[in-house]
């Protein structure tokens, strides 16, 4: 399982609450759905992580508290995921829906054990969060985030990105990057991640993260929260 530090741990934010417009358009301000995202995250990992798990997961915080925990979140959410939200709206490129958020809080905070520490601002992986933020976006339009894609996928350009289908197996790479559960290998070519045993250059081919450099053989995953 891909681990992260706790600053790392950032979840995608929608908001809800009063609503502002903009040159006749909508915009929902981010506020609202920090607080419930960040409340969402800290209760599902200290619901999944032990003591020992905790200080790995929350490397870096003073206390080892889920008050702390939502506390330094909020925090990291306003501050890198708010202006993103506003910003993509006055652009037109996705649209919030209020009435949908409280299902995304829901998703996120039962999620499982096994993907509490994967790249949280992914979090158009839950299907009620895609519902809630509903990308504009299509194929080769201009984006800057996954999350302004119908495809879920934004490619990085000089200035804007641009919106592509997902590579999967056996597909080119798109700048270097595939969808999840796959690595773009020497071949610039979209290859399922190894499991334990499979055949390894770094950690990256590894579902686990974990490259031995020994025998050049994918380990096991460490067990961190598991419930």
């Amino acid at each position: 399982m891909k681990v992260y530090h706790f600053t790392t741990l950032l979840l995608f934010l929608v908001a809800c609450g009063e609503s502002s417009s903009n040159n006749n358009v909508e915009i929902v301000p981010a506020k609202g759905l920090v607080r419930t995202i960040a409340s969402a995250q800290c209760e599902r990992i200290f619901s999944c992580c032990n003591n020992e798990d905790l200080k790995i997961v929350l490397a870096g915080q003073d206390e080892l508290t889920q008050a702390s925990c939502e506390k330094n979140l909020e925090k990291q959410l306003s501050a890198f995921f708010g202006p993103s939200i506003e910003s993509a709206q006055k652009k037109e490129w996705i649209t919030l829906k209020a009435s949908k958020i409280a299902s995304c809080g829901e998703a996120i905070g039962t999620q499982s054990c096994a993907t509490i520490s994967d790249d949280s601002t992914q979090i158009q992986r839950f299907e009620a969060c895609r519902d809630a933020v509903v990308a504009k976006q299509e194929s080769s339009g201009f984006c800057e985030n996954n999350f302004e894609c119908k495809s879920s996928f934004c490619v990085s350009g000089s200035e804007a990105g641009s919106c592509k289908t997902i590579p999967g197996a056996g597909s080119a790479c798109e700048s270097g990057t595939c969808g999840r559960g796959f690595f773009c290998d020497e071949t610039d070519s979209c290859t399922p991640l190894g499991v334990q045993g499979d055949a390894c250059l770094s950690n990256s081919n590894c579902l686990s993260q974990r490259c031995n450099i020994e025998d050049d053989t994918c380990e096991p995953e460490v067990g961190l929260c598991n419930g």
